[in-house]
């Protein structure tokens, strides 16, 4: 079996490549249903789904309508925080919001991207502290 670059893969290679493809199929519909959720009329209602989630959230933090996450298990947010309207926060790799911090509507805060120098378009990350 080839991957798609035409790599030759061996057994061991193709079950990994299909386990890792398998996690990211639950991880995405975990973040669908928090997208979701992420609409419901209550702040209350969303920090707690939000922390079944996965999301670290600190205590008298409110987190506004239509946050999308990426990766939520990665993601904390310290005690009176607010994250506004639509905003996009980034889980790949480690994002950490601090106490009294307020994250304004339409902010999207990435720390992922693809190295477009690399052939391979391979993935590039490094941790967020506000």
């Amino acid at each position: 079996m080839k991957d798609r670059t035409g790599k030759e893969l061996s057994g061991s290679e193709v079950a990994r490549k299909t386990g890792s493809r398998i996690k990211s199929i639950f991880l995405e519909f975990d973040i669908f249903l928090l997208h979701l959720l992420g609409y419901f009329p209550s702040h209350h209602v969303r920090r707690f789904f939000y922390r079944i989630g996965g999301v670290k959230i600190g205590k008298g933090s409110s987190l506004h309508m239509g946050i999308r996450f990426y990766n939520p298990k990665n993601i904390t947010i310290g005690e009176d925080t607010i994250i506004g309207e639509n905003s996009v926060l980034d889980g790949r790799d480690v994002l950490k919001i601090g106490n009294h911090v307020d994250v304004a509507t339409d902010v999207m805060i990435f720390n992922a991207e693809h190295d477009v120098l690399d052939p391979n378009f391979s993935a590039v990350r490094a941790p967020v502290r506000t």
